[in-house]
Formats: C-alpha cells, structure tokens, sequence
C-alpha cells in the first residue's frame, strides 16, 4: 500500500461489534474508504475532500463519548495517537477505547504508552486492510482497550488472539 490509509477490514470489525453490540460510537481517525461505520466518523488534517475541505481533526478535538471509540491510526503516527488515547482515558473524555495498531513491542512509543492501556490482544497471524493489494500486513497488530469491561474485551478478543 502507497499510502496510510490501511482500512480496517471486516475480520477484525467483528469482534468490535461483539464487543460493543453493534459499531462504535466514535471513529476519530477514519477515512472515505472506510467500513467502521462509527456514528461520528472524523477525517483528520490528512484527508482533503473534493470541495477543498479537510476533515475534522482527532488529534485535537476531545473524544467526548459515553460510548466505544475506535481508532486505527496512520501507522506513520502512532505515538500522537497513542498519546492522544491514552489522554482522552485518563481525562475521562472516553468511556471505553479501542486502538488498533503494529505491535512494536521493540519500540519506544509502544513501551511509553501500552502499558497504560487496561489489556493488550496480540491477533494471531497477520491480519488483511481494505485496500491492500500485500495479501496481509507485514508486521503482527494488537488492538489495545482502556475501559472497565476487561473480562468482556479478554472473552470476546481471546477468540482471535492472545490478551494480557
């Protein structure tokens, strides 16, 4: 893929919506191309649409939300993503958050915030995006969760990978 723009496919959807009972709530950092279905989808500065407009930011609004946020960052910008999450947990602006991303556990930002997320599930094997033409990532993933429902993240999430 030429761009960031790795769209979560309906793989690893699924388990979300389990996990939420239907899609999340917020999307803070979507694209046209995707298929989250969140209630609120934001575009971000990096998306410019045909009339010149560029997407509400969710590096810089607050996830206000009683509700699920999912995020699947440009993976060209994952420690202000992290930052970001793990700020709106803290601040209480998001109730429950789903982060999906690489698992660079050799990396500086993955041990600066991972460890403050309430679990960890490192998917088995690695997973397709929409829009790639690979036939798979190149790298593991893990989706990281802050919220209080830990032992429904851990059943639902355990089906597809390792949680801890």
């Amino acid at each position: 893929q030429t761009n960031d723009n790795w769209c979560t496919s309906q793989r690893l959807l699924d388990p979300i919506y389990e996990f939420n009972d239907g899609p999340p709530q917020l999307d803070p950092c979507s694209n046209p191309s995707s298929i989250v279905g969140a209630d609120v989808e934001w575009y971000g500065p990096h998306h410019c649409f045909e009339d010149g407009t560029i997407g509400r930011c969710g590096l810089t609004l607050p996830w206000l939300t009683d509700g699920l946020v999912f995020f699947n960052p440009p993976f060209s910008a994952k420690l202000p993503w992290m930052a970001k999450a793990s700020g709106e947990y803290d601040r209480r602006h998001a109730r429950e958050i789903i982060g999906l991303l690489p698992a660079d556990t050799d990396t500086k930002w993955f041990h600066r915030y991972a460890r403050f997320a309430t679990l960890r599930c490192f998917l088995e094997g690695r997973p397709s995006f929409i829009g790639d033409r690979t036939f798979g990532a190149r790298f593991p993933v893990v989706m990281m969760y802050w919220g209080r429902r830990a032992a429904r993240f851990k059943k639902i999430f355990g089906k597809v990978g390792w949680c801890a």
